[in-house]
């Protein structure tokens, strides 16, 4: 669905629910982004819980760790639509994690928050993909900035 599609339809949702107003479809629209945003940081908080959890086990060498080379064999979907990507959510996070920050981030940076050790391959083919769409680019010191195409970066339907 594009963009022009989503925007009828909410609006179309809005008033179904009684919402008429530009400047209460407005409200519910922020109100709904801020939920978003809180839902976004508990996945981010999960996400670092998740990876610290792991060191754990790591620490005692655990059995769960040991796993053969198969287990941890990941299938790289590429495509050149975006909005066809497997990994749209993963996508969608980069880029809200880019918005966010308040400094330059480097990739090293954007894998460690969004992904893990096991996804890393996967975070990083993300980050490739929005880099050749345009989306973001490197400044001269390497770090990930807003491209020339970030206002066609992917956002949640």
């Amino acid at each position: 669905m594009n963009s022009e599609d989503f925007i009828e339809n909410f609006i179309t949702d809005c008033i179904s629910k009684g919402i008429k107003s530009t400047k209460a479809i407005c409200e519910s629209a922020k109100s709904e982004m801020d939920k978003i945003d809180e839902q976004l940081r508990q996945s981010n908080l999960l996400r670092i819980r998740y990876k610290n959890l792991k060191s754990v086990l790591r620490e005692f060498n655990h059995e769960s760790l040991k796993r053969s080379k198969n287990e941890n064999y990941h299938i790289i979907y590429e495509t050149t639509d975006i909005n066809e990507s497997p990994y749209f959510n993963i996508l969608i996070e980069i880029c809200n994690f880019i918005e966010k920050s308040e400094n330059v981030v480097t990739a090293r940076e954007i894998m460690d928050i969004i992904g893990n050790r096991e996804n890393s391959q996967i975070i990083y083919s993300c980050i490739k993909t929005l880099a050749e769409n345009g989306i973001i680019s490197r400044n001269e010191n390497r770090h990930i900035i807003k491209g020339p195409k970030w206002s066609d970066k992917p956002i949640l339907k």
